[in-house]
Formats: C-alpha cells, structure tokens, sequence
C-alpha cells in the first residue's frame, strides 16, 4: 500500500538522558572550581574480553567537517530499528542537497544484543544498518554511529537499560557483554569507508548519579557504595581523614563510607568518581575494539551546596581529554549560561555566549577536535519550558551567525530535529518486521506491497493489537490527550473499525481510498496504552501506526515533510561552515577577526580588546606585548600606531618621555622615544631581520615601553587597565 505521505521523526534526546539536567556550564565555572584528576577505575568489576587488552590499533580518523542530522527514518530513535526504511534513499538525498555531509545512526544496546548471558545479537539489525551505510555512501554521506544508547521498545531485550547499567559496575558478565557489543558493531562496519567514527556519551550512564542522588537511607547508601566500587575510589585517592572532612563525619575504616547525600559538599566526590568511571571503565576499553570512537562529554557543570551556604559549580571537563582520541564529542543549547527563567534572548546574547563556551571547552581539549553532536538551537520540550530561547524572530539570525563559532571552535556540528517527530510508543509500527510484536489473530495477515513497504490486512473479524505500557509515554505527565494516527485503506467499499486504546473504544469509517485517520484520547482516562484494531466489516489495510502524546519541533521540515521556517538559516549555514579559518601573520584591528583562528588579544599578546569606528580600529597594549612571526630574509616588518603622551602627564605633570623599544627574538633592533602625543612608526628592513632570525622562519617580536598610566588608580578616569600605547597594526611584507 503507497503510503499518502511519509514522515520522517527526530528525537531530542533531553527528555529521556537529561532528566537531572541543570543547565549550567563552563561559564559559570570558570572563577571558582578547581581541577579534578580522572584516576584509575575503582575495582569494581572490570575483567575484560582477552583480546581488548592491547592498545587499539592506530586508525584515521577523518577530519572533514562535519555537518550532519540525526536520522531516524519515519520514527524516532526508541522504535525506529523496528521501521519502515524503504524511503531512506529519498531521504538522504534530500539531506545531501541541503548541505549536509553525515547522518548519525543510534544503535541501542538491548535492541541490538538482546540476550546477555550467552550473548546474542540481532542480525536483522545490523543487515538494516548496512543498507542504510550502503544508501549513504551511494547519496555522497559520511556515517558516524552513536553506540550504547539506552532506549528501545524490542519484545527480545532480557533485561531492562536500567538494570544493564547497574550492573555495569557489579556484574562482569554483563561488563563483559557491553564490551563484546561494542566490538561487534565495529566488527559489522569496520570495512565501510563511509563510517568515520562512533561515540558513547556520558547520558546513558548517568543513572547511578540519579540512582546516589535520591537514596536517601543510610544503610541503602553505604550498601550502594561498596557495590559500585565508590570506597575503593576514594581508597585510591584520598586518605581516610581527608574524605572524613569532606563528610564532615569521622571515619575508622573505608567500609563505613557511604555515597554522600546529594544535598552535600562531598557530593563533589561522587561526581569524580564518575568521570574517572565514564572515561577508564568505559571509554578506554570501549575504543581498543572500537578505534575510531569517541565519547559525548558532560558540558554542563553541577551545583555543590557548600558547608558554608555557597554553591560550587562542579566541572567535568578533565573527561574532554579523552585517552587516543581524535575527537571529544559534546552537546550545545542556547540556555547554556543564560538566567533560564523562561525568558527570551536576542541572538546577539545567546551568539556571545555561545562563542565564550566554546573558547572555553576548546581551551580544555588538549588538541582535540571537538563535535557538537548535539546542537539543540531550540527546544520545545515541555520539562524545559523553563530554559532560556532564541527569540523565535531572531532564530534564523542565530542559526546563521553561529557559523563563527562552529568555524573557530569545532570541527562540526549535527542536529536532532531535521524534521519534527512524534514520540510514538509503538514498536513495529509498519509492519516492516512482519508481525513482531504485534498479536494478530483471526483474519489477519501481514502482506507486501512492494519490495520494501508492508500493511496488516484485516477481514472481517481479524484483529491486531499490541501491548504498550503508559510509561512508553515519556510525555504523559505532560499533555491532555494521546493521539493515535494511521494509514488505513478499504478494499471496495468503507469498511467499519474498532479500535481500542486501554479501555477507550472507537468506531471509525474507511473508505477506499489511502487516507491518514486520526484521534485523541484524555491521558486520565488511560491506565495504559494497549491498543487493538478489530474489523467489524469488509476489508482493511492499516500501515503507519503512531500513538503519542507530544510532537517535538525543529522549524526545519515539520512533521508533515513540508519546508520550516529554518532551512533556509541552515542551508546558509552549512554553506558557510567548514571554511578554512584565516591564520594572521601580523596584526590589523581592522581585520575580519570572526574569520581568524585566534582572537586579537591571543595574536598580540598582552593587548586589550579592539575598540573604536570601523576603518579606525586600535588596540591598547600594556607595557609589554609579544606577536608571532613568520619571516623570510626578504621580509620587512611595519608597525603603525600613536603614542598619548598627554595621558601620561595628565597623570603626573612631572613625566618626561616613553621610550618605546622594539624587540625580535631578545634583541633590541628600534626605539623611539615620545615627549609629545605622536604617531608611532617603525620599519624593520629586511637586512635588520636577517641579523636576527638565523635559520630561523618564525620570530618573536617584543613592543615593550618604559611606562604604563592606570586612569583609575591615577585618578583621571575609570578605566582600570594598564595602558602604554595604541597599535593599529603590524604588518609582514
């Protein structure tokens, strides 16, 4: 059956990972943490598969970049394994002529290794996800795989995410199985030229966090400790008495610390123990079966309630510095720094801050390239409601703009929502694996429609339904109605259907014609989601079954496939993006500086900020600063500028002159001495360099002068910088 349309689903993961979230981030950090030193794992279990236990071997890592879209077919990541893929080519075209040069495939832990112990594997799956490798590479688009996701509706999976992740750290057997998934997928797609890495991220092992910050009893606490390894950290880190203070209680032995209560400054504690836990029992074994991965790390610091009434913001950026990694992944919003109190902010505002986190992430990654895998530029998620937006009207604008920073800063970006998606809670939802998961009885058959497109056929008297608890709904809490919406078809003439949500019945009319039906049930009439079709006359076709409570938005394709409000801003963006950023041999206020690598003030060393019109731009400098060069015995050096002398006697009427000295390489080759207000020139000839720089091509040069006025401290004003003189540039020719 040809469906009228077809939809394509994203999932902002913040809902589902983020559910201890407090936006905050390095920002907030910078003036008050302190460094913390990821340490060897904590002896909890830890044996691994023999073969992992050499380092992985060394394999390129592509270094293009990257401007992809997470894709998930006509679903969402928890159910789409389970769909209909037939117009995944159409799809990545599509995704190509928009400017895009990668898709991220999400590949869930259970789903894709349902049983443990003994492991087996989901070969249907991974058949699935080499067909989508192999359209990708046919459409021109790289692939990186998202790997250890925690999410999926399987009717195979044996154990829950929840429990697989605790006993991550207490069951080997099932450490051991996480290994051996990881290797197999590497294993299933190493040979694909196309993929260029996979990452874990941080999200799907949070819930020992969530786990430590709501128990509450102190026998369950201490119980919970010696489970996870929590004291055999703190055994290899600190001393007895030092963790002692952090409690504020007295300890005798190692057994009798429990996990501290979230409301505490040795909370700090447990955070450690997790970012050593994320990196050394995770990552590091995880990437020597697994060389090309990465890991998503947590980019927003979290708040510790002092002893003294404070808040400390701690930092989790020493997991940036990930082990053989080529990347750090990370995730991005605009509430980042921001009041997040509701309020909208222009996209100037959100652009500032935006460019200030991710210097500062960038500062901290030890040379690696950093991957916003996630670039959440909105977000309509009813739990954050309260985060701080781009104003709807400027939306576009930021999107746009944030090329700078993406430029400077990282080497690529990916987006959730390329299209807006419906949280459905069905599994299986056009037929695509036959009748997996569903119960179909009477006369009912699931039949073929074409080479890849598949319907469940009812005659009169055939049903099909399937068993869908209420807490697949991660919305529910907060919309009114669940809506349930289908492709249905007749035979020849209507046909009548039953269909029943929970205990709810409804009776609707087909026609022969290929139409989308849909209805609306009150949440609170609903103690689940079990839904049947029953046919009471003639003969139906029923494909597209989606029943959800909430549609998330993405202002890019809406949910019906038709063009948003921002793909205009994102083709512009992808166009802009990934330009080679300009590298300056010398200094010009007036140059472009959002085109540049580096900013003014870390080209020219020991400047302040360019100010002034543009065209006359300048930069003060203190009594000392220092540029890089590069030079051959041919070049000259031209260094314009002014010097205020006037500001130095309003200051102090008895100051005579400023000397100003130019230094390469540690030796004097010019100065110039100012006793009036003047300009400030200086030609560096090209026999003076040759004296200087030796074999030599790259030099230092040295402005440095005899005296500097503060304004503040000398009573004539209120700026508070030591000021000597102004540049305006310094030129290699």
């Amino acid at each position: 059956m040809k469906k009228k349309y077809l939809r394509l689903a994203i999932i902002v993961g913040v809902v589902l990972l983020y559910s201890a979230l407090i936006i905050r981030n390095e920002l907030n950090d910078s003036d008050h943490s302190q460094s913390q030193n990821v340490v060897a794992n904590s002896g909890a279990p830890t044996s691994e598969p023999s073969d992992i236990s050499s380092p992985s071997p060394q394999v390129e890592v592509s270094k293009e970049f990257i401007k992809g879209v997470h894709y998930f077919g006509n679903e969402w990541p928890v159910n789409f394994w389970s769909s209909d893929l037939s117009g995944a080519g159409n799809d990545f075209s599509k995704i190509k002529n928009d400017g895009f040069n990668t898709i991220i495939l999400v590949i869930p832990w259970g789903e894709a290794q349902p049983h443990i112990s003994p492991v087996s594997y989901n070969q249907d799956l991974f058949g699935r996800l080499k067909m989508l490798i192999e359209k990708a590479d046919e459409k021109g688009l790289k692939v990186i795989l998202r790997v250890g996701y925690a999410w999926d509706y399987s009717p195979d999976v044996e154990m829950s995410h929840v429990d697989r992740v605790r006993k991550l750290y207490t069951d080997p057997t099932v450490y051991n199985a996480w290994l051996d998934y990881i290797k197999e997928i590497y294993t299933q797609i190493k040979d694909y030229p196309n993929v260029t890495m996979g990452f874990i991220t941080w999200e799907d092992f949070w819930g020992v966090v969530d786990e430590a910050s709501n128990t509450t009893d102190p026998a369950a606490r201490l119980e919970f400790s010696k489970e996870i390894g929590f004291q055999t950290f703190l055994k290899n880190k600190y001393t007895l008495s030092q963790v002692s203070e952090k409690y504020d209680s007295e300890f005798s032995t190692w057994d009798q610390v429990p996990t501290p209560e979230r409301k505490s400054e040795a909370f700090a504690l447990f955070y450690e123990f997790m970012d050593s836990e994320i990196v050394n029992r995770f990552f590091v074994p995880a990437q020597r079966v697994f060389p090309t991965l990465s890991m998503e790390a947590r980019i927003d610091s979290d708040p510790i309630d002092m002893k003294d009434g404070s808040i400390y913001w701690y930092s989790h950026k020493d997991t940036y510095k990930l082990p053989g990694a080529v990347y750090t992944a990370g995730y991005y919003s605009p509430a980042m720094g921001a009041e997040n109190n509701g309020n909208e902010d222009s996209a100037a505002e959100a652009l500032k801050r935006q460019q200030d986190l991710f210097k500062t992430i960038n500062q901290n990654l030890d040379g690696r390239l950093f991957f916003i895998d996630q670039f959440l530029y909105m977000d309509n998620t009813p739990a954050f409601n309260h985060n701080t937006k781009v104003k709807l009207s400027e939306l576009n604008s930021f999107v746009e703009k944030s090329a700078a920073a993406l430029n400077k800063y990282t080497n690529g970006y990916a987006i959730w929502n390329y299209r807006s998606y419906a949280a459905s809670t069905v599994y299986n939802p056009s037929f695509a694996l036959k009748d997996k998961g569903w119960l179909v009885s009477g006369e009912a058959q699931v039949v073929k429609n074409g080479d890849e497109d598949y319907s469940v056929l009812l005659s009169e008297g055939g049903t099909v339904g399937q068993s869908i608890p209420k807490q697949r709904d991660f919305y529910s809490g907060f919309g009114q109605n669940v809506k349930l919406s289908f492709i249905a078809k007749a035979d020849k003439e209507p046909a009548k259907l039953s269909i029943k949500i929970g205990d709810e019945v409804v009776v609707k009319e087909v026609t022969p014609e290929v139409e989308n039906y849909e209805l609306e049930i009150p949440i609170d009439k609903l103690k689940d989601y079990n839904l049947s079709f029953s046919d009471l006359n003639g003969e139906v076709q029923i494909d597209d079954i989606k029943l959800y409570s909430f549609i998330q938005e993405g202002n890019v394709y809406d949910f019906e496939g038709n063009q948003g409000s921002a793909l205009t801003a994102f083709r512009n963006l992808n166009s802009n993006s990934g330009k080679q950023q300009k590298k300056l041999n010398g200094f010009d206020a007036n140059a472009k500086w959002d085109e540049t690598l580096e900013g003014s003030t870390s080209v020219l060393k020991g400047s302040y900020q360019i100010e002034g019109d543009s065209g006359s731009k300048y930069a003060w400098v203190g009594q000392v600063s220092k540029i890089q060069l590069e030079v051959t015995p041919n070049s000259s050096i031209d260094i314009k500028g002014s010097v205020p002398v006037s500001l130095y006697k309003k200051s102090n009427s008895q100051f005579k002159e400023l000397k100003v000295d130019i230094v390469i390489n540690d030796k004097i080759i010019a100065s110039q001495a100012f006793v009036e207000d003047g300009e400030l020139s200086f030609h560096i000839d090209k026999e003076q360099i040759k004296k200087v720089i030796g074999e030599s091509t790259s030099v230092q040069l040295t402005l440095q002068a005899n005296s500097a006025v503060n304004p503040a401290k000398a009573g004539i004003g209120k700026d508070t910088r030591d000021l000597s003189f102004i540049i305006n540039s310094i030129n290699v020719t």
